[in-house]
């Protein structure tokens, strides 16, 4: 896995190398990112407010979506987006919305899980 500074330095990273960096500055300002894992792939989700965030998982006791029909039900309600980080760098101009409509496009690939990422810091801690 590559570091941010050899993302940048590079100008290249794998579809994991970008979604984690896309999670870590989302989370940086204040957004509730999602880890979305699929057959041989990852992207990133975006939950769209910090309410339905909470509403979401308190009634939950485990902190991942397993269920790719939950998943496709929070962004067809507008509760999360889904956003495709590696079209974000290429190297023609994409837009948000095209990068998002391919971040929706991955759910029809084999679901492993989306994980919480700001949920995840309960159970790790980070190194300084």
């Amino acid at each position: 896995m590559r570091s941010p500074a050899q993302i940048m330095e590079d100008r290249r990273g794998t579809c994991h190398d970008l979604s984690l960096m896309f999670a870590a500055c989302m989370e940086h300002i204040c957004l509730y990112p999602l880890a979305v894992l699929v057959d041989g792939h990852r992207f990133v989700g975006d939950w769209r407010s910090s309410a339905s965030h909470a509403e979401f998982w308190e009634r939950r006791s485990q902190r991942l979506i397993l269920d790719r029909r939950e998943l496709r039900r929070l962004v067809d309600h507008g509760d999360e987006e889904l956003l495709e980080a590696t079209k974000i760098t290429e190297p023609t101009l994409v837009s948000f919305e095209s990068a998002c409509a391919a971040g929706r496009d991955n759910l029809e690939s084999r679901f492993d899980a989306a994980v919480d990422v700001r949920f995840s810091r309960e159970y790790v801690d980070t190194l300084e």
